[in-house]
């Protein structure tokens, strides 16, 4: 847990994924699912940086440094778009 209070960990991508960035958005395809994910440049940056050994504080910070936001807003939607990731079956 970090010092915010927040849980942190290292989110992985699953290898059934796939990704494509289309200018400021992206999309991503489940290919176990069929299911297909459109991505705002935020959320597709997130996925960008999710490496498996990136934390997701770690996410957050590179957020604030390429976004200008402050570091609250980068974690919060940092964890909210890792949060949509595991439901949606694309991060472990």
């Amino acid at each position: 847990m970090s010092a915010s209070g927040h849980v942190t960990f290292v989110p992985t991508r699953q290898p059934h994924v796939v990704a494509r960035r289309l200018r400021d958005s992206g999309v991503l395809v489940n290919l176990k699912t069929n299911d297909i994910f459109e991505l705002n440049d935020s959320a597709m940056r997130v996925w960008e940086l999710v490496d498996g050994t990136t934390s997701s504080d770690a996410i957050a910070l590179t957020l604030v440094a390429e976004f200008a936001v402050a570091p609250e807003v980068a974690a919060q939607q940092t964890a909210e778009i890792l949060a949509r990731f595991r439901t949606q079956g694309v991060v472990c």
